[in-house]
């Protein structure tokens, strides 16, 4: 597909090519930047880092970002991973998300009562929601032909 016919399908309908993107692109593809205002125009409910962390903290987030902090090995690859570290992390990011959940909730999620069961959401997701706003927490080989080390990170699915 050429680029003018490819950049049609995304104005009609982005959210759609970006799923087209996520399933049939090898990940050594997927290079791209989309303007945080296209986002939050397109899906207004969702949620707002900048919001939370205030502008100072935003900004320093910022400048790590356009650093390259997050991309270079040194801040990003563990040399060990166990099951302790991993609920470690857990514990990290669910007390960051600062969602409580009620016994009942659970319950009616395991009965199948849950409302956001049919939307693919769950009680022990870090961030609850669909395609566009469900987090979770993976640990992974920083490649697939490396051995050694571990990426531990907060993913959008």
């Amino acid at each position: 597909m050429d680029v003018y016919k490819w950049l049609k399908v995304v104005e009609k309908n982005w959210i759609k090519a970006n799923k087209q993107i996520q399933l049939e692109y090898p990940l050594n593809y997927r290079y791209c930047a989309v303007s945080n205002s296209l986002i939050q125009d397109s899906l207004p409910d969702i949620y707002r880092l900048d919001r939370e962390l205030g502008k100072v903290k935003t900004r320093k987030f910022i400048a790590l970002v356009e650093d390259g902090f997050f991309i270079r090995s040194e801040n990003s690859i563990i040399e060990s991973m166990t099951a302790t570290k991993y609920f470690e992390y857990c514990k990290i990011a669910y007390i960051a998300g600062q969602r409580r959940e009620s016994q009942q909730e659970f319950a009616d999620w395991i009965d199948g009562k849950h409302v956001k069961r049919s939307g693919r959401g769950h009680p022990w997701e870090i961030k609850r929601g669909g395609n566009t706003t469900h987090i979770d927490l993976s640990v992974y080989r920083p490649s697939f032909s490396r051995k050694d080390g571990f990426i531990v990170e907060l993913r959008e699915i």
